[in-house]
């Protein structure tokens, strides 16, 4: 199967090609868009600071250097972004063909890629757009234009026995 996505993904950059000159840009990349986020959700979702830059634009009354800035931002961003998925798509591939080659001999060492799988890969990577999006938002905002923002979320990076070992715990030392 993940030979099939890698081909299907071969598939769909050459036919975008081939149709580059007889159809709209943007409907391709729409298109494009729309079949990553199928084929691949966890690396291609909708994220923060997609949703916090579109969020700045739209917030009324902003001086013309502030959206000129943020326009700025939006388009580093949206240019990093697409780095990152494809080279996140790239690493999932990778890895499951790693994976469908080694016919699921159990491994002794933890597999951290489980991890990544879960979440996406270059998920860490992800975060850390995520939060220089943010800085520079927040520097150019006012505080309450910031608010309307939503929160930035960040994942705690405790493993589940961790986190399992706290909540244990924090209940023992409840009863005491």
């Amino acid at each position: 199967m993940p030979r099939c996505e890698f081909s299907l993904l071969i598939l769909l950059e050459e036919s975008m090609v081939g149709c580059k000159t007889q159809y709209d840009r943007e409907l391709l990349s729409k298109y494009r868009t729309a079949s990553l986020r199928q084929g691949f959700p966890q690396e291609m979702r909708r994220r923060w600071c997609e949703i916090a830059t579109d969020m700045a634009l739209k917030i009324k009354n902003l001086d013309a250097t502030i959206v000129e800035a943020l326009n700025v931002i939006d388009n580093e961003m949206t240019i990093a972004l697409i780095s990152l998925q494809n080279e996140a798509i790239s690493n999932r591939i990778e890895y499951e063909n790693e994976l469908a080659d080694s016919q699921f001999e159990p491994k002794k060492e933890k597999n951290e890629k489980q991890f990544e799988l879960r979440l996406g890969m270059n998920y860490d990577e992800f975060g850390e757009l995520n939060r220089n999006v943010e800085i520079q938002i927040e520097s150019m905002l006012t505080i309450e234009q910031f608010e309307t923002i939503p929160t930035l979320i960040q994942r705690d990076d405790k493993s589940n026995d961790e986190k399992k070992s706290s909540k244990a715990k924090a209940k023992a030392k409840a009863k005491e």
